[in-house]
């Protein structure tokens, strides 16, 4: 899946999160991104079964 957000905010990650659901988001993997460390946060916040991320 590829989501471009608007402005380079941890809020961008936020706002992805709640339109993606928390039922999509608990079966998440994987993700690739940018490392910035915003990102990172809303990516361990919302991603609880990932193994890694990118």
């Amino acid at each position: 899946m590829l989501w471009v957000g608007k402005d380079r905010r941890q809020e961008t990650w936020e706002e992805f999160f709640s339109l993606f659901g928390e039922q999509n988001c608990s079966g998440v993997e994987a993700v690739a991104m940018d490392i910035w460390d915003p990102y990172q946060a809303a990516v361990r916040k919302h991603c609880l079964r990932r193994r890694n991320h990118l």
